[in-house]
């Protein structure tokens, strides 16, 4: 009877999680596509106390934020939430138990994903002067690299990490 119990509350809780992430997501996804550069937010003043995006001074704040640091990738993070949840909640289903090897893994490939997608946007849309594709990261990213390697070496490099940890990410 005990494990019953057990077993409900673990499905209760994860359903609860599973519901809020959801949720985030779509609040993300709204405030990203409602983005406003006019909005009062982290990289604009503005003096108007009008805020343009559907999710209000929040969401203009975290469009803001994740435009800026990540440019366009920016749309990857709610699916890659919600695929790495269901990812989680398909192992934990399966052998009881969650292992924290397989996410520290997929968080590492997660990362690697989106550092190599915002280098290699940085480099395909080098358009600085009006919005920086690739966000800050990928145009840090690329400036390093510039260094070290010439440009067909970073396509090169980038495109090998991007298609490893897509690879990583639908086999685990």
């Amino acid at each position: 009877m005990q494990s019953v119990k057990k077993n409900f509350s673990i499905k209760s809780f994860l359903f609860l999680i599973l519901s809020l992430i959801y949720i985030i997501s779509i609040f993300f996804v709204v405030s990203l596509l409602s983005f406003n550069s006019s909005d009062k937010s982290w990289s604009q003043a503005s003096n108007s106390d009008i805020v343009n995006n559907l999710c209000g001074s929040l969401g203009a704040w975290v469009a803001d934020i994740f435009f800026s640091f990540f440019g366009i990738i920016a749309f990857t993070f709610s699916p890659l939430l919600i695929f790495i949840f269901l990812n989680i909640y398909k192992k934990l289903k399966k052998n009881g138990f969650i292992d924290f090897f397989y996410l520290v893994k997929t968080l590492v490939y997660i990362i690697i994903f989106i550092i190599t997608s915002c280098g290699l946007i940085s480099l395909i849309f080098n358009d600085f002067k009006t919005f920086h594709y690739g966000g800050i990261i990928g145009d840090i990213l690329i400036n390093i690299l510039l260094i070290y390697f010439d440009l067909l070496k970073i396509i090169l490099i980038l495109l090998f990490f991007f298609i490893i940890s897509i690879i990583q990410l639908f086999y685990l």
